[in-house]
């Protein structure tokens, strides 16, 4: 029981943090995708909130349902979802205006900046201190403002 409390919690937490980026709320895990070299990967806040949601409720049903029909459930689902794991991803890969449009700031980002400003901008996050980020996060307009000051300074050729 207190295993299925902590997993309860876990995904609880999971699932606000979901909800917190696609409100654009929360800005570190779509930063932190910019952070990788090489070829650019793609992040979608809304198939990470559907996902965290599902899984919520999955955990959740185990306080209220026999454990042995919502594991065999839990098998029968999880199964198609590993073999069409593949599809999926490249659906959502062809499809990428419906699952980037939330957070707004994410797609204004996508559409001024090319790939190098946005590792940039990844990048010097990070030095920015608690504080000032979790302004960042809240305020969008204010990270819009934050954001041009640093395609300015780091663009600059002397």
């Amino acid at each position: 029981m207190f295993f299925l409390g902590i997993v309860t919690i876990a995904a609880l937490i999971m699932a606000l943090r979901a909800i917190l980026v696609v409100a654009g709320v929360y800005k570190d895990p779509v930063l932190a995708t910019f952070e990788v070299y090489g070829e650019e990967r793609f992040f979608s806040p809304l198939l990470m909130l559907i996902t965290w949601v599902g899984a919520f409720a999955y955990v959740f049903l185990y306080w209220y349902l026999d454990p042995t029909v919502l594991f065999t459930i839990g098998m029968i689902l999880l199964f198609p979802i590993i073999g069409l794991h593949q599809p999926i991803l490249k659906f959502v890969s062809r499809h990428p205006e419906f699952f980037e449009q939330y957070p707004r700031w994410y797609q204004q980002l996508l559409d001024v900046t090319d790939r190098d400003e946005r590792r940039r901008i990844a990048y010097l996050w990070l030095f920015l201190p608690p504080a000032t980020r979790m302004i960042y996060n809240v305020n969008t307009p204010s990270f819009m403002h934050w954001m041009e000051q640093v395609l300015l300074t780091v663009n600059q050729n002397p």
